[in-house]
């Protein structure tokens, strides 16, 4: 009831980063030191109240690892506040392993697909597919690059390129043949090819999935020359034949 209490931290006052939940106030200290049994209190927080407590609560859920978190957070994707909105795409990666997270995923495809919704509510559920790298979203998402809405096609394209890291541009010919030839290969495959991808902007964030993924690193960097990235492309195939495919399976 008294969340969030005497603040340590303001989420409207200048700062270079944001704070881990805990340091938010003592209440959200007191909070996260329950974990998983504050996890319905704190999805209940993130849904009522002012737009800077549902944020403050957003961000004590970043630290609490609990399936009962995922539909309060993906609610958070059309909250009002573009803050809490941009909080829960930043937060809602963590839990992807829930399965609870199974039937989200199929709710916001959903959303994303049917016409005639709020524009800005398919736009905002796009960017939570982009945020979560769903593989099983990316038939859906060629197919809306033909879609009539022209904000769709660029949410559809820019999150297929989130999700690949390749771009095809917005041909949904090119990318069904993409996705005819890839769609059986492990994402992190996809990722290990993108390390020579011509395009910087889209070989960077492959390197640091790869790093983040699979915590495995061997020196990679984005502009490095080709022989050297080569090298290190050829680390992670071999780590991937010997080690990563049985992990990742």
């Amino acid at each position: 009831q008294a969340f969030p209490g005497p603040l340590w931290f303001v989420r409207r006052q200048s700062h270079r980063k944001l704070p881990r939940g805990r340091d938010v106030s003592a209440v959200s200290r007191a909070l996260v030191a329950f974990r998983e049994r504050a996890a319905p209190y704190v999805g209940a927080l993130a849904g009522n109240g002012s737009a800077d407590r549902r944020f403050y609560a957003v961000l004590v859920a970043s630290e609490i690892a609990s399936g009962a978190l995922v539909d309060p957070l993906v609610q958070r994707l059309f909250d009002e506040d573009a803050g809490v909105r941009s909080l829960a795409l930043e937060v809602l990666p963590k839990f992807h392993a829930f399965a609870e997270m199974q039937d989200q995923l199929i709710f916001l495809r959903r959303t994303a697909r049917v016409r005639g919704k709020d524009p800005a509510r398919r736009l905002q559920a796009l960017a939570g597919l982009a945020a979560l790298r769903d593989v099983g979203a990316l038939r859906n998402l060629a197919d809306l690059l033909s879609d009539e809405s022209e904000p769709v096609r660029r949410a559809a394209h820019t999150a297929l390129v989130a999700i690949t890291c390749e771009d095809l541009g917005e041909s949904t010919r090119r990318w069904s043949a993409w996705l005819e030839k890839n769609e059986g290969r492990n994402r992190i495959e996809w990722l290990i090819d993108a390390l020579l991808s011509s395009e910087e902007s889209l070989r960077a964030p492959a390197g640091e999935e790869l790093k983040a993924v699979t915590q495995q690193y061997f020196g990679y960097h984005p502009a490095a020359a080709r022989k050297e990235r080569e090298v290190v492309q050829t680390k992670y195939r071999n780590w991937w034949e010997r080690e990563g495919k049985s992990l990742f399976r």
